[in-house]
């Protein structure tokens, strides 16, 4: 599972200005997430394609105390295909 860049720019008018060092884009740190969800891995065993887990840690957690990942997760859903049980 990822997010398309199509998805992408459907929703980064939602995403705040980064703060400090850009090292991990907006959009690398989403598919993060879509990762860690599809796959269920701790934090730590994250590949580092997508960069540091700990800074992708600290952006989500502060996205979620302040709001951002509720809406960008509410602007995403109607733009995920259903899933199919078997």
């Amino acid at each position: 599972m990822y997010i398309s860049r199509s998805q992408f720019k459907r929703i980064r008018h939602l995403l705040p200005k980064p703060r400090g060092s850009r090292r991990i884009s907006h959009y690398r740190l989403l598919n993060a997430l879509a990762y860690m969800a599809s796959n269920g891995c701790k934090w730590r065993a994250l590949p580092t394609r997508f960069g540091p887990w700990h800074t992708i840690y600290m952006r989500l957690y502060r996205w979620a105390h302040s709001g951002v990942l509720v809406e960008v997760l509410s602007h995403l859903e109607p733009l995920t295909p259903p899933i199919h049980e078997a």
